[in-house]
């Protein structure tokens, strides 16, 4: 068993043969918990804007919920997508840029703006 070519969309393979599940399975756990993450930021700004008084507040709170929970599912869909196909489970032909794989800027864009809306909510839930 080999791969022809080790290319973006095929990493998640790569890693599988070179270096097993084990390994693999460390990056999907590490996947996991930086989506848990996202789910957390998003529960504490929800509670946050339940708690408070002022109506901009409330706003604020929910429009930041409602991104950290929409940007989680995302990388959630693209998870079950990307090793789905390198499993085999999904039958998906060359499905690019995966979280792992090396031309991420469209990913890293999301993980970006999920990061600093995450940095947001907690900083504003934190305060309180």
């Amino acid at each position: 068993m080999h791969l022809p070519v080790v290319q973006n969309d095929f990493i998640g393979s790569f890693i599988l043969y070179k270096f097993g599940g084990a390994s693999a399975l460390v990056i999907i756990i590490f996947q996991l918990f930086y989506v848990g993450l996202l789910f957390y930021a998003g529960d504490k700004c929800l509670k946050w804007s339940k708690d408070a008084g002022y109506y901009k507040n409330k706003g604020a709170g929910l429009v930041l919920s409602a991104s950290l929970y929409g940007l989680a599912w995302m990388h959630i869909a693209q998870l079950i997508i990307a090793w789905g196909n390198a499993l085999g489970l999904i039958p998906v032909m060359g499905q690019p840029m995966t979280c792992i794989s090396a031309a991420t800027s469209h990913i890293l864009f999301f993980g970006a703006l999920a990061l600093v809306l995450g940095l947001v909510g907690m900083r504003i839930t934190c305060e309180v």
